[in-house]
């Protein structure tokens, strides 16, 4: 009988522990082993005017943050700044991110023992009639405790370092929000610069012509009234 029962006791710690082990694995997969969207690499494009030398994707090479610098405007600079400073999707993405890592160093706090202090005073008064004892008249007295405790909670097969992982990953996924909030805001302010930029190049080259055609009336007019063209030139 003793022989069964220590059987029966090992078998229902293995079921117990197995049981506990029993959580997926947070493991990502294996990465693909396509690097690129083209299978011929990357093209060459060759420079403008003088522009340089031809101009290349370098594949695997990190871009600076502040990859609006290899336009070497300080207006461009300026004007990505101050939409930095002032985007309040950036501001949520970073709120986020943080509360994410309090999240990690919370479930991280649960791989070690807590360990506590406390201190306390009561004033008590003895009761003696109550147990029917007559003895001694009711006293009154302080009773003072203090000390430390220490807590740990014990799982062998790991549940608290999965749950670690899971806020780890959780805390690398709003890494990447913040990240991808910062590209689209740099991304779409420079878009739009260039676009404005674009927009006054060609006024401005209108007004140029526009100015020609003013001065090329005028000379039409001249013309006119030295008796060398008619009223349909000018028109």
């Amino acid at each position: 009988m003793k022989s069964m029962l220590i059987k029966s006791l090992g078998l229902a710690a293995g079921l117990m522990l197995a049981g506990c082990g029993s959580e997926p694995s947070t493991k990502p997969p294996a990465l693909a082993n396509d690097f690129g969207y083209s299978p011929t690499g990357a093209p060459t494009i060759p420079p403008v005017g003088k522009a340089g030398t031809d101009q290349h994707f370098a594949l695997g090479k990190e871009v600076s943050g502040e990859w609006w610098g290899l336009f070497r405007s300080p207006a461009l600079d300026d004007l990505i700044n101050q939409a930095i400073a002032g985007n309040r999707s950036l501001v949520v993405a970073q709120d986020n991110l943080a509360a994410a890592h309090e999240a990690v160093l919370v479930a991280a706090g649960g791989l070690y023992p807590h360990v506590d202090f406390g201190a306390s005073v009561e004033r008590q008064r003895n009761n003696f009639q109550a147990f029917g004892i007559q003895l001694f008249p009711p006293k009154e007295f302080n009773t003072f405790s203090f000390g430390p405790t220490v807590s740990y909670s014990f799982n062998p097969a790991g549940p608290t370092a999965h749950e670690v992982e899971r806020q780890q990953a959780l805390e690398d996924f709003q890494g990447h929000e913040l990240k991808a909030a910062y590209l689209a805001l740099t991304g779409s302010a420079v878009t739009e610069a260039i676009t404005i930029a674009s927009l006054n190049a060609q006024i401005e080259a209108v007004n140029d012509m526009l100015a020609d055609d003013q001065t090329n009336l005028k000379l039409v007019q001249d013309m006119v009234s030295a008796g060398a063209g008619t009223d349909l030139d000018i028109q």
